[in-house]
């Protein structure tokens, strides 16, 4: 742990998109979705290094987590359904099927076919951004209104039990008002094979009838998933079922993941847009009913409307397109598949942030977006860096190339997280290198106790300082400023005179947050 936190920034960044990479991987068992994840939504900073790592912490979780799942010698596991994972474990054995595989249907398309796909992508665009617009005045009305004050932890039970109180009632009572009917000679033929991994629910039907709903709703998030992608004559759903189970399931997840126990959101929000595309396909199948053309399977359709809503949710299409492809085994869906994606995050920009993003404003991180504002026209460097303050320029905190330790723990009481090391803090600021304050942290524990505190301080601070580092003259204007740190993924920028070395300050990512805010009230 010392290690990490010791660490330079590039290998933090490694670090992270690892993280990342593995934890997608080990949840769906999509190795190369998990890499996609951490490179189109959450690495700043991408390299070779990067991409092995998070491909290699990927494919270890994923089969971690494939080993781990327990079931009739391991030939099917479940998503996130493990009360349907017993079975003899096998030490030997490592089951590999994709999440949703059940039966192929590869789809012959025709080019009015892919007007459906992209009225899917519309619609997921719509369902996952209304999904981050929801949550988002649920999470800013409880901050305002019950989430401050006394009595925290009681009110965060009362909380937790509502809510499992509503999602409880939601689940329980639609499948009791759901009618019952008869299994089909086709969905009787499916259930003997083992390999499709179908699960129907009688509830209270009697033998040989079953509870559409209760065979959605009654059922772990794997086991629906593979009955929503199912292909039509292997289980039949109607579009009344589909609709109402989405709606619902969209209502359960809107209130859920928002408590301060949340539930995942990823897979609530591909079943809501699997039922939605299901419910698609069973309506405009018939109109591809005619000579010489054969029906589109309706499991198509739904694996594109899950993929859409989740491409409207998380706004990666490339990673979506990779994760749902992994976890179907589908490879004939990669091309409509991924269209459809973009087109639903083309959509859902329009309507709202993406919930990363929403998350990251609502906790006030200072995050920017792909370009600058209109605002940052008229200014330059010089305006937004730290030391400047109602028109003041203050002398930035700075440690000088002879200064000793005890200057370093001074520095050490702000609240600052990097600082310019220049040749002398009297008399001539020219920078010659910058050091953070983790790194400034651990040479002053590590120099303090040797014989000449400052001799060794010194020395450990040329060998641990960053050498040139990115720096931007004060006169540069903000527009590019802001451009450089979106492209290069920096965390900070020293801001030197013009035509000289001479430090004049730091500019961070919260000062282009905060100058974003200034500016764009002012105007």
């Amino acid at each position: 742990y010392k290690y990490l936190l010791t660490t330079k920034d590039a290998l933090k960044f490694v670090f992270v998109s690892a993280g990342v990479a593995s934890g997608v991987g080990a949840s769906f068992r999509c190795p190369f979705a998990g890499v996609m994840f951490a490179f189109e939504g959450f690495s700043s900073l991408w390299s070779k290094e990067t991409a092995s790592m998070a491909l290699l912490a990927s494919a270890i979780a994923s089969l971690t987590a494939w080993y781990l799942s327990g079931s009739d010698s391991k030939s099917a596991w479940y998503l996130a359904d493990f009360e349907d994972t017993s079975g003899d474990f096998d030490p030997f054995v490592v089951g590999m099927m994709p999440a949703a595989f059940g039966r192929v249907a590869y789809p012959t398309l025709r080019f009015d076919q892919l007007l459906v796909v992209a009225l899917l992508g519309v619609l997921g665009g719509i369902c996952g951004s209304v999904f981050v617009l929801i949550n988002g005045h649920f999470l800013a009305f409880k901050r305002r209104k019950y989430m401050g004050g006394p009595w925290m932890r009681q009110k965060r039970l009362a909380e937790m039990a509502l809510v499992a109180l509503f999602c409880s009632t939601v689940a329980v009572l639609l499948p009791a008002l759901w009618p019952c009917r008869a299994l089909t000679d086709a969905e009787q033929a499916a259930l003997v094979d083992k390999g499709q991994r179908l699960s129907w629910k009688a509830h209270t039907c009697p033998s040989g009838f079953v509870n559409e709903m209760a065979s959605l709703t009654f059922q772990g998030q794997g086991t629906t998933l593979n009955n929503l992608f199912a292909v039509s004559d292997d289980m039949h759903f109607s579009v009344p079922t589909l609709l109402v189970y989405g709606l619902a399931l969209f209502a359960i997840a809107c209130v859920a993941v928002g408590t301060s126990a949340p539930g995942g959101a990823a897979g609530a929000i591909l079943l809501c847009g699997a039922a939605l595309g299901r419910a698609v396909g069973m309506v405009v199948r018939p109109w591809f009913d005619f000579p010489g053309n054969t029906q589109p399977h309706v499991r198509f359709f739904a694996v594109m409307g899950g993929a859409a809503a989740s491409a409207g949710f998380f706004r990666l299409p490339l990673a979506v397109t990779a994760m749902v492809v992994e976890m179907t085994g589908d490879t004939a869906y990669v091309a409509p598949m991924f269209i459809c994606c973009t087109i639903a995050r083309v959509v859902a920009d329009k309507i709202s942030l993406s919930f990363i993003n929403f998350l990251c404003q609502f906790n006030d991180y200072p995050l920017l977006k792909p370009s600058p504002p209109p605002s940052f026209r008229h200014h330059t460097a010089f305006d937004i860096m730290s030391e400047l303050d109602k028109g003041v320029n203050f002398a930035p905190h700075m440690i000088g190339a002879s200064d000793g330790i005890d200057h370093a723990r001074r520095l050490l009481a702000t609240k600052h997280h990097s600082f310019p090391v220049v040749r002398d803090r009297a008399s001539d600021w020219t920078l010659q290198g910058l050091i953070v304050r983790r790194e400034l942290a651990a040479l002053v524990d590590k120099t303090s106790e040797a014989e000449r505190p400052n001799h060794a301080f010194r020395q450990g601070l040329a060998a641990d300082m960053k050498v040139s580092p990115p720096t931007v003259n004060e006169g540069m204007p903000a527009e590019r400023v802001y451009a450089w740190f979106v492209s290069q993924g920096l965390r900070r920028l020293v801001v030197v005179q013009d035509g000289t070395m001479q430090v004049t300050g730091i500019i961070t990512r919260h000062d282009l947050h905060e100058a974003t805010l200034k500016w764009q009230a002012a105007a």
